[in-house]
């Protein structure tokens, strides 16, 4: 089970980081006061819950490891629910990329990368909600992905063909953020 005291951890270490995005950081801070240490929990739709996701590129940086998610039906990075089981958010991001890519060790993980607070749609037994993914960045060199559990697709995406007009804004972001982690 992953402790409180490792998610305020790295809220405030990535608040220090990045200066302009305190709102997100409160937000996310915020959520965890209103959830009274349940804020993992998938069935905690007010607000929402906390959720890991992986950024993996490969060593040079040069693509992105992306799925289609059956649900969202979106290009976006792997990731999911935090399981009672996950001992870190880290390893949580990493059980979603085994999952969601069949990707396995070994791989290397940068540190959390970004915050990202987004709206999940309503669907029959849940209410609209919201994820707040805490996003990790990871390197490997696996050329070999097969999609599996929420992903109907996988695929690597070159980093420089990426624009606003054929990716979502917020991977955009977190990757205008990887610079800072590989260095």
């Amino acid at each position: 089970m992953i402790k409180t005291k490792e998610l305020t951890d790295y809220i405030y270490a990535y608040k220090k980081r990045n200066a302009t995005e305190h709102g997100t950081c409160n937000s996310f801070l915020e959520t965890m006061k209103a959830c009274e240490n349940n804020f993992f929990s998938r069935a905690n739709y007010m607000p929402g819950h906390i959720t890991a996701s992986s950024f993996v590129i490969t060593p040079k940086g040069d693509f992105l490891l992306l799925i289609f998610h059956k649900t969202l039906q979106r290009w976006l990075q792997p990731g999911g629910h935090i399981e009672p089981d996950d001992t870190s958010l880290e390893n949580a991001a990493a059980r979603e990329l085994l999952e969601e890519t069949n990707i396995a060790p070994p791989f290397h993980c940068l540190g959390l990368l970004d915050l990202d607070i987004h709206t999940i749609p309503k669907k029959k037994e849940q209410p609209e909600h919201l994820h707040f993914d805490m996003r990790f960045l990871f390197v490997s060199d696996k050329k070999t992905i097969k999609a599996g559990s929420d992903a109907s697709n996988a695929k690597w995406v070159s980093v420089a063909k990426l624009t606003p007009k054929n990716s979502d804004e917020s991977i955009l972001r977190a990757l205008r953020k990887t610079p800072k982690l590989l260095k």
